[in-house]
């Protein structure tokens, strides 16, 4: 097996002051630099193989054109709503308020949050 050997340097030209001052505490930790580095390298793959993966299956989410259709309608009232209070035409009444819906709302603001993470 062939043999990587990886030196780095640790100074203000690549690192903050705090980042430096972070890495020195969590150095401690590590019975050997090399230890404290491999780990490192260890969780960046593990991280870039999650995103990789969860981006992987997030493009085989298949959406219905119904709740497509939906969420774009409440997407569009939304902007609406938000251009009405950005130029002040908005005012808010007790008696115009919607009522909270309970968990037919929580699920369609989490189908609206996880379209959005999605762009």
């Amino acid at each position: 097996m062939s043999k990587l050997f990886i030196s780095v340097r640790i100074t203000e030209s690549f690192f903050t002051p705090l980042e430096i001052k972070t890495i020195k505490k969590e150095l401690k930790n590590y019975t050997h630099k090399s230890d404290f580095v491999r780990e490192a390298i260890k969780n960046y793959i593990h991280k870039e193989n999650k995103i990789s993966s969860t981006l992987k299956s997030d493009c085989l989410i298949e959406i219905d054109n119904n709740d497509l259709k939906e969420l774009k309608e409440i997407a569009e009232k939304n902007q609406q709503l938000l251009n009405q209070i950005v130029k002040g035409n908005l005012t808010f009444e007790d008696n115009d308020r919607d009522i909270y819906k309970g968990e037919e709302q929580k699920s369609k603001t989490n189908q609206i949050l996880n379209l959005l993470e999605q762009f």
